[in-house]
């Protein structure tokens, strides 16, 4: 008896037709799992794309920090981190920039942070500040610091005396407030000699600054800090 399968005795037939299902099967599953390693592949690549893309996007890339909190030794020590990281990284100079929002907080750190923003651009960094809402008190010192300073327009600058609390003996109170006077001196320096050096029309005088801040709270808009020398520019 003749079939598709040729002279094979009938017998072997379902046994052959068990084997070619089988081995189709096999094939299918083959074809099947190739096609989900393949997709898989491509869901890979196009999360790594993603996150490559995210990484060019993001602040680390463009050497971009947000300063967008009290002055103190965690922030300040946070910042400096970030800094140092890029200075390591960077095998040429590069352009970093600080963006202020702070209400400002202690003279000592504010100053370190200033000191090392210094540094920093004496080897070859150029580290640009904007204020963004506020830069107020030590965060307005900070501003300086900048190789081009910049508020944005509803952003305001304060500027206001040095202030601490004292406890101790009359001789520990005297230094204190020594040292509290000689700190003032250093930042009415910073202020004025940034002016000073600024290029605007009217640039602000020591004297003046001495003047308006003292036991007060002096609130400067954009434009004023633009006209006194205290920022470069308006963004």
């Amino acid at each position: 008896m003749s079939s598709e399968f040729g002279s094979i005795p009938e017998a072997l037939i379902p046994a052959m037709k068990r084997k070619i299902l089988a081995e189709a099967k096999k094939e299918e599953f083959a074809a099947r799992s190739a096609a989900s390693t393949a997709r898989a592949h491509e869901i890979d690549l196009a999360k790594k794309e993603v996150e490559h893309s995210r990484l060019l996007a993001g602040d680390f890339f463009h050497k971009k920090f947000y300063f967008d909190s009290d002055v103190n030794a965690k922030t300040v020590g946070f910042c400096m981190d970030q800094l140092d990281q890029w200075d390591r990284m960077s095998v040429d100079p590069v352009v970093i920039e600080i963006i202020i929002t702070s209400p400002g907080g202690s003279v000592t750190d504010g100053l370190a942070l200033f000191d090392r923003i210094k540094q920093l651009q004496r080897r070859g960094h150029t580290i640009d500040t904007t204020a963004l809402g506020w830069a107020a008190s030590m965060g307005g010192i900070l501003l300086q610091a900048g190789n081009t300073r910049a508020m944005s327009k509803e952003s305001w600058l304060l500027i206001h005396q040095v202030s601490a609390g004292m406890m101790g003996s009359f001789g520990e109170l005297a230094d204190r407030m020594k040292w509290l006077e000689m700190t003032q001196e250093r930042i009415l320096d910073i202020f004025a000699d940034r002016a000073a050096s600024s290029g605007a029309s009217k640039p602000i005088s020591r004297a003046t600054i001495k003047k308006n801040w003292e036991r007060t709270d002096w609130w400067i808009s954009s434009e004023e800090a633009l006209k006194f020398g205290l920022i470069d520019e308006v963004v």
